[in-house]
């Protein structure tokens, strides 16, 4: 019976766990019921500015900050307030969608870091 209810246990915390690309995502610890997130991206044409589309959908009420770091070619990070901590309040099954616009035209990376409580710039 116990080795059931541990297999149970480890089936059920697998379930829940969020699959997503670790080179464009960084959750802490904190960050709780997000079950599905993924980014795209364009570069605009006007300007050869990135713009990256974020969405997914949160498996119960809570609230988390997201930061998008951008950066050039060599990997370096790109400094610019446009790369602030921003709250989002997310619902239950509810779709959510976030964006960003890139600093500058040499941005051609970037992360999405995600935290339960407010990002350190």
């Amino acid at each position: 019976m116990r080795k059931l209810i541990m297999a149970l246990s480890i089936v059920a915390l697998t379930a829940c766990a969020t699959q997503y690309d670790k080179n464009k995502f960084h959750f802490t610890s904190d960050a709780h019921y997000i079950s599905e997130i993924s980014a795209t991206d364009r570069v605009r044409e006007s300007d050869g500015f990135t713009i990256v589309n974020i969405s997914g959908i949160a498996s119960s009420d809570t609230t988390v900050w997201y930061r998008v770091m951008w950066f050039d070619a060599d990997g370096m990070p790109i400094k610019a307030t446009t790369s602030k901590s921003t709250e989002a309040r997310l619902r239950a099954e509810q779709p959510f969608n976030w964006s960003s616009v890139s600093p500058n035209a040499s941005a051609t990376k970037y992360k999405v870091f995600v935290s339960g409580r407010p990002i350190e710039q």
